[in-house]
């Protein structure tokens, strides 16, 4: 009988093993997750008075989410999505000391004071050539269309997917279809205004998500983690691997009390656990890591938050501790109960270099004083928690992408029965780790 071991519990590793379960249904298949519980990065906190998302908050439709939803039709969670709001399309960025709505429309564009102070740069970059070599997103930026839009729409827009660092992240590994806009078009605003017709017809869930394509479901994205889980009832054990040891034979995988002997194996680990167990530390580690903190705020008034939106950004140059707020209350209504006000402040990724020095009390502090002056919230909380995410989310900097190839060489070396997925190589959303651990064979 083959024998398959899955490495890791968060998304990645149970998409792998579900995958690989409907695949071939004969083999012994097992995953292993040393935490007590699966979903990794993933976690929504019900406690019957408020929902919230301690980890990713929503997943896109379009693109790369159709692997997504065919999962989800697949495990039959269609009557449990939820789509975004029509609010959720209004965003914001915290300058100089107010909020600013980003222009969603071509509408409100033009009644948009950014709008009106991008103008050179959009002009700009209309007659920029395109680069030619990898660069950062802020050098991307800046080449294309001048350090005033680089400063105050990318900066921020690599604060809340990446938590990272303009300055340091690779263009090319974070934002591959702008790289692709600007070889293919010359120019990313005019990719941007091409009259191009979405490749194939719509994924049959599209209707359920609604316009804005971004969904998650009644009871958040653990409901995918849960169904997940269910399949692979029997298959999950909650013990850590100490060492995979490698002959022509296959794979020998070392717990503490005993030894699996594995045809093949999965790794979808952190590149810096991974290379624990591989025997490479230097090769693995060579992939930062950001922390962070998300502190979930509610209150059982629905009058609190003055805005209805998708949450604010803010850019590093306003020299505030938080990096964005996501309005909960506001982009997923179905998860409010009646009168309710849901904040996800988020602090902390590359830009806090004492992240460790810092308490759950102090990230608490900080969020509970970011709303007070960002949205001038003053009332009183009724429910207030924090999670430290360490080292949860990767960096991908100039380079990755030769690291990657660096690192597949390495793993190809030991065995061909060694796969990866997850977030330290492929891509570090939700979409990205599902489409990965989708495609094994």
């Amino acid at each position: 009988m083959r024998s398959i071991v899955v490495l890791g519990g968060g998304i990645s590793g149970l998409t792998a093993a579900y995958t690989l379960q409907q695949k071939y249904p004969d083999a012994s298949i097992q995953l292993f997750e040393k935490e007590p519980r699966v979903g990794g990065w993933i976690q929504t906190v019900d406690n019957d008075q408020f929902l919230f998302e301690q980890g990713p908050h929503s997943l896109r439709g379009y693109g790369k989410g159709s692997a997504a939803l065919d999962l989800i039709q697949e495990l039959g969670l269609e009557s449990e999505l939820i789509g975004a709001s029509k609010e959720a399309a209004t965003r914001y960025l915290y300058l100089h000391g107010k909020l600013a709505r980003m222009p969603g429309c071509l509408t409100q564009a033009f009644t948009s004071p950014l709008f009106w102070k991008a103008i050179p740069g959009l002009l700009r970059e209309l007659y920029t050539a395109p680069g030619t070599r990898e660069e950062s997103v802020y050098e991307f930026s800046k080449r294309r269309f001048g350090a005033h839009i680089a400063n105050t729409f990318f900066d921020p827009l690599v604060s809340g997917i990446f938590a990272g660092d303009p300055q340091h992240l690779s263009m090319k590994a974070c934002f591959p279809l702008m790289i692709e806009w600007e070889q293919q078009h010359g120019s990313i605003v005019r990719a941007l205004f091409s009259k191009r017709k979405p490749a194939g017809a719509p994924h049959p869930l599209a209707k359920l998500i609604g316009r804005s394509g971004i969904f998650s479901f009644k009871r958040g994205l653990q409901q995918l983690v849960d169904a997940l889980e269910k399949r692979l009832r029997g298959k999950i054990v909650h013990q850590e691997v100490k060492q995979l040891k490698f002959d022509r034979g296959g794979i020998t995988v070392v717990l503490e009390d005993r030894k699996i002997a594995a045809d093949e194996v999965v790794s979808a680990l952190p590149a810096y656990t991974l290379g624990k167990l591989v025997g490479n530390t230097q090769l693995m580690n060579r992939l930062p890591f950001a922390s962070v903190a998300v502190v979930n705020v509610g209150y059982h008034q629905a009058q609190v938050l003055p805005y209805q939106g998708f949450g604010h950004l803010i850019p590093s140059n306003q020299h505030e501790q938080v990096l964005g707020v996501i309005w909960d209350s506001s982009v997923f209504k179905e998860q409010n109960q009646p009168g309710q006000t849901r904040l996800a402040v988020v602090i902390g990724g590359m830009r806090m270099r004492d992240f460790d020095c810092h308490s759950q009390a102090d990230f608490v502090q900080m969020a509970l004083e970011g709303i007070h002056k960002q949205l001038n919230m003053t009332a009183k909380p009724d429910f207030i928690s924090c999670r430290i995410a360490k080292n949860a989310i990767p960096q991908y900097f100039v380079g990755h992408a030769d690291w990657v190839k660096e690192v597949e060489a390495y793993i190809k070396s030991l065995s061909p029965q060694l796969s990866l997925v997850g977030n330290s190589f492929y891509g570090i959303s939700v979409n990205d780790c599902i489409v990965k651990a989708r495609s094994l064979h």
